[in-house]
């Protein structure tokens, strides 16, 4: 809160419910925004905050983002094991 500008070289995590009761989890980096909501079954999504910032355009099935895609993934599995 001091330094709102300064780098972070971590990823944010959040979960949110929706009202009808369907889960969704997002990794956000400083560049990215990863979200799946019902582990993947009800959809993801994929954002380019660098070049979207308002996320006007999902990305996740854009085989050019395959890699980063797979490595958010990666990274929302560890915070969020799945069965959790």
């Amino acid at each position: 809160m001091k330094h709102p500008r300064a780098v972070w070289p971590n990823a944010a995590y959040t979960q949110v419910k929706r009202p009808n009761g369907v889960v969704g989890r997002s990794v956000r980096t400083e560049r990215w925004r990863y979200t799946e909501w019902d582990a993947g079954k009800a959809g993801a999504e994929l954002y380019d905050h660098e070049t979207d910032a308002n996320e006007f355009y999902n990305l996740t099935d854009d085989p050019a983002y395959e890699k980063i895609k797979r490595e958010l993934i990666i990274a929302l599995k560890k915070r969020f094991p799945p069965g959790e």
